[in-house]
């Protein structure tokens, strides 16, 4: 069995939970547009995600473990409410990033949908009753929560435990964090968090038992003053991050990772409110992709909402032509569902949706599903 642990109805539902604008994670459900591997922007939602991984380490069975930061640039939850900037939360990752293997949001609810698990990618999977169960609850792809042994069950065999309880704030409530992951054949990985004057979302070590006599150990530290990710180590080999303040007080960016070895990665900000949206990410050996966003209007049947969205992208560096850059347009066509990216050689790409748009099928599971695309060549002549 092939596994990896890693930091990975109507109108009005449309707004309150499977909003199409308001994509976090990674799925199969919303084709991304990349540029590299680690990078994409959604379509959809115009949100953009990176994913580093900063080790991997082979486990039994498939069973490995990767340490993951993930950024999405939906670092403003409520700019539909007059453009609001106000923040989610204090990531000890830096605005926008997280790094975590898994936790229960609001855990202590018993609303159905309030009460979500968040994997490392940032992908959000709300639980409902299960009507056998009372103590159960189901997400949608079979995944089955006990609330009273704080134990998740996913159809892949793998299981996880929340057993650290924190209260972070008003917004995500009391949070569970996983403290233990394991498969159908016993290989586990545990996890273990800071005190009270570390970052409440902070890991403080990992481990990876291999056998009874084998344990790989994976050791962070944090900045004293931000309460954010200052080092990872492995071995002897260690990455250093560095952050800069930004926001309300003791709220950071991730300016910088140092690997233990070559070069490493910088980011800049920019855009809108405090300039807390991820404007350049700076690639290995000299490369740049500089992204741009805007405000745009987004409408679902009566639903209309203004959301930050990615414009451009632009590309950078050695032997890379001038003027590489590819936009992105929303809500566009008569029925305002459909995406249009246009690449640097003027070659179109049209996504549409179904919960988007003047007129949609609505259903709470198809918000912001593909419905088709084509793909046109210069000229205009489709090619599928």
């Amino acid at each position: 069995m092939a596994a990896a642990t890693s930091a990975l109805a109507c109108v009005s539902a449309v707004a309150s939970a499977q909003n199409p604008f308001k994509h976090q994670g990674l799925d199969a459900m919303h084709a991304p547009d990349s540029a590299m591997p680690n990078e994409s922007v959604d379509p959809a939602s115009g949100t953009l995600t990176i994913v580093e991984t900063d080790l991997a380490l082979p486990g039994n069975a498939g069973f490995n473990l990767a340490v993951q930061r993930v950024y999405n640039s939906g670092v403003y939850p409520d700019y539909d409410s007059g453009g609001s900037t106000a923040l989610e939360e204090d990531s000890w990752a830096g605005i926008g990033w997280r790094l975590h293997f898994g936790r229960i949001l609001h855990s202590d609810s018993t609303s159905a949908g309030q009460i979500q698990v968040e994997m490392g990618d940032g992908s959000r999977h709300p639980f409902y009753h299960s009507i056998g169960n009372p103590n159960i609850w189901t997400t949608s792809d079979f995944w089955q929560y006990n609330a009273a042994t704080h134990t998740l069950l996913i159809p892949n065999g793998l299981v996880y435990i929340f057993d650290r309880e924190i209260y972070l704030n008003d917004r995500l409530g009391t949070v569970r964090y996983v403290t233990e992951i394991h498969d159908p054949f016993n290989n586990r990985v545990t996890f273990s968090y800071f005190d009270a004057s570390g970052p409440p979302d902070g890991i403080a070590q990992v481990r990876q038992y291999l056998s009874a006599t084998q344990i790989r150990e994976i050791n962070f530290t944090y900045d004293a003053v931000y309460k954010a990710l200052r080092t990872m180590t492995y071995g002897s080999r260690t990455c250093t991050y560095d952050h800069n303040p930004s926001g309300p007080s003791g709220y950071s960016l991730l300016m910088a990772v140092h690997a233990p070895e070559g070069p490493g990665y910088a980011y800049d900000y920019g855009g809108s409110g405090a300039a807390q949206e991820l404007t350049t990410l700076h690639t290995l050996f000299g490369g740049a992709i500089t992204y741009t966003y805007a405000d745009s209007v987004r409408r679902a049947g009566t639903y209309t909402t203004t959301t930050r969205v990615v414009t451009q992208r632009t590309l950078s560096g050695h032997d890379v032509p001038a003027g590489s850059t590819t936009t992105f347009a929303y809500g566009t066509g008569m029925n305002q569902d459909t995406t249009v990216i246009t690449t640097p050689c003027n070659a179109v790409t049209r996504y549409r949706f179904d919960g988007t748009g003047v007129t949609a099928d609505f259903a709470g599971w198809r918000a912001g599903t593909l419905v088709d695309i084509t793909v046109e060549e210069l000229g205009g002549a489709t090619l599928e």
